[in-house]
């Protein structure tokens, strides 16, 4: 099973405080009281960190108001997610994480008693993992460019009415266990600060804004970054 995959470095990333507004402005309200501690959080992460990425491009086989399929998989991505895919011709399945290192810092900070280096943890796995994944889709961007292809947004299970469980499904799509990434019966992937999804690519498609205003899930990362932009 071919894939493109990367490795970067915390260094690689180059985490900044604004990553953390931009990213997570929710998780990190207040975090600016207390920078020897996020310093101190980034520089423990920085030591043994590498985030993981990849894609497999895929012909898309039909696509529909609510729904498409790939490699003879039936997704029901829902509309919101179906329509910026309608005029794809190849689907990109990427999968990407922050590692173990982050879990690993978090349960530390926990054992230590110290919840808000824990929380501080937490929220910069979350910037790794977005950061990470940023890298990964301009690869793909300047890769398909050279076919004069285009991309879409990223779209993951989870969010914007697709549902989690699809995990499953998508998961058939990548190799096994690729990036150190597994899926539990419930469709959590481990480690915890992982994504994966669908980018639609091909001469026709385009980034749009995603649509915050037509989906009802409050606590969506990308309304929280969109919402932060708008700020």
């Amino acid at each position: 099973m071919d894939i493109t995959d990367y490795r970067f470095s915390f260094e690689e990333l180059a985490v900044t405080w604004s990553d953390f507004l931009t990213i997570s402005p929710e998780e990190s309200r207040g975090m600016d009281a207390f920078p020897e501690l996020v310093e101190d959080v980034m520089q423990a992460a920085a030591e043994t960190l590498t985030a993981v990425g990849g894609y497999r491009i895929l012909p898309l086989t039909e696509v529909s108001t609510d729904y498409l399929t790939i490699e003879g998989q039936r997704f029901e991505t829902g509309r919101i997610i179906a329509k910026p895919l309608q005029k794809a011709d190849h689907l990109a399945v990427f999968a990407c994480t922050a590692g173990p290192v982050i879990r690993q810092l978090y349960d530390r900070y926990r054992r230590e008693e110290d919840p808000l280096k824990a929380y501080i943890a937490d929220t910069l796995g979350t910037v790794v993992v977005e950061k990470a994944m940023d890298k990964v889709q301009a690869h793909l961007e300047a890769e398909i460019s050279q076919q004069g292809w285009l991309i879409t947004n990223r779209y993951s299970p989870g969010y914007c009415g697709w549902h989690v469980s699809e995990q499953q499904k998508l998961w058939t799509l990548l190799p096994t266990g690729f990036g150190g990434i597994n899926l539990t019966p419930s469709s959590l992937m481990l480690p915890e600060k992982s994504v994966s999804g669908f980018i639609g690519l091909g001469p026709h498609v385009r980034k749009v804004n995603y649509a915050c205003q037509h989906c009802d899930m409050e606590h969506c990362l990308y309304r929280r970054k969109r919402l932060a932009t708008l700020s």
